[in-house]
């Protein structure tokens, strides 16, 4: 007897048809379910497409410009500030209360530079600015009355309208200075008629009460080069002579077919450096002026001023610099004669940042203090407080 086996078919186990219907509307449901989260949270870009590229015009306009309030001491405890919309307004420390000082409504403060004066009764604009260097410019002048909103154009009587090179409010009332053309013109007060207190001539090429190129990028580090006494009867300003300073001409490309030069003179290593003298004008009554004699060891010397500030109301401390910047003079002037006597000599590294450094003085002037190498031993030489006689 034989046994055949059927291998041709074979039953297996039946299909679960109705679990894999199951399955597959989970897997359906679960799919829709992201997709539709997809759409639904997906930010609509499509008003993008519509949008133009961005242009340098956009860069530099104020919407990507971090907000500057320029906040300005008015007095020991109250300070001016202008807000992101233009207002300038004055804060109370002692009081926690604001007043408005100048209302955007009227007029566009945006693009301008602001300055209260010393009584809070008028606010000094500058508009139509530009740059010159790094913190140099020059604008129009404009004087808005707290009390009334007169806007009061600052100019001299033979001009129409004239770009001054710097104005600022002096320590009392509402005195302030300016300077035209390389010269500097005092006003007693707003009301008061311009004074001139230098005169100099156009092809000379001098500055006085502001910085030069040299002064500006590399001694005095500002644009001001001009200093008020704290009652307001004295300014001490420095007169730079660039006559015999070889002159840098460099291109500027302002968009044209081919760019324009820009003069300006620049001393290097070997050609004549600017010549400085530092003068003292008598505010009240007849003006009067009187330059600030420098140490011997300066006089016939080229030399820098890297310093200058009042001590009282009738002295003042500054400090000279030789060519080579590597030897500092620290002298204290009497304003009332122009002599100047030697307090301190140092002997510097040109790669130390002290040229600027103000020293700090008594309430009475007797004695200044200052940061000054002493040597340590084996060790070197370490930075301190040293304090010194004025006398």
């Amino acid at each position: 007897m034989s046994t055949e086996l059927d291998l041709g078919s074979s039953d297996g186990p039946p299909r679960n048809w109705k679990g894999i219907g199951i399955a597959m509307v989970v897997i359906l449901a679960v799919m829709s379910l992201v997709i539709l989260s997809v759409i639904l949270l997906t930010p609509d870009e499509s008003h993008l497409l519509l949008r133009s590229h961005l242009t340098m015009e956009d860069l530099e306009s104020e919407d990507f410009k971090v907000h500057d309030p320029r906040v300005a001491w008015l007095s020991d405890n109250e300070v001016a500030v202008r807000t992101r919309e233009g207002h300038v307004l004055s804060f109370s420390l002692n009081s926690n209360l604001t007043s408005t000082l100048l209302d955007n409504s009227s007029l566009d403060l945006s693009t301008t530079k602001f300055q209260v004066s010393a009584d809070k009764r008028f606010v000094l604009l500058a508009y139509n600015i530009q740059q010159v260097f790094s913190q140099s410019f020059t604008a129009n002048y404009a004087i808005y009355n707290v009390a009334n909103g007169d806007l009061l154009e600052l100019k001299p009587a033979e001009r129409e309208k004239p770009a001054l090179q710097f104005a600022s409010w002096g320590h009392q009332g509402n005195q302030l200075a300016y300077v035209l053309d390389g010269d500097i013109y005092y006003k007693p007060s707003v009301a008061g008629k311009p004074l001139r207190l230098t005169t100099t001539d156009q092809g000379q090429n001098v500055v006085n009460g502001i910085s030069d190129w040299t002064y500006e990028e590399e001694v005095l580090l500002t644009y001001v080069a001009h200093w008020w006494s704290v009652d307001g009867a004295r300014l001490a300003y420095l007169s730079i002579n660039n006559s015999a300073t070889p002159v840098m001409e460099i291109p500027q490309f302002l968009g044209g077919l081919y760019p324009s030069n820009v003069l300006f003179p620049y001393p290097k290593a070997g050609s004549s450096i600017p010549s400085v003298s530092l003068f003292v004008v008598n505010l009240y009554g007849p003006a009067h002026t009187l330059e600030m004699i420098p140490p011997d060891s300066l006089r016939a010397r080229e030399s820098y001023i890297s310093m200058v500030t009042w001590i009282s109301t009738t002295r003042l401390a500054v400090r000279w610099l030789n060519r080579a910047q590597n030897q500092s003079v620290l002298c204290v002037c009497e304003a009332t004669t122009g002599a100047c006597s030697e307090k301190h000599k140092m002997v510097m590294d040109i790669m130390q940042n002290q040229r600027q450094e103000v020293p700090l003085f008594s309430a009475d002037g007797s004695m200044f203090y200052t940061i000054l190498p002493a040597k340590q031993g084996a060790r070197g030489e370490f930075h301190h407080i040293a304090g010194l006689s004025a006398q």
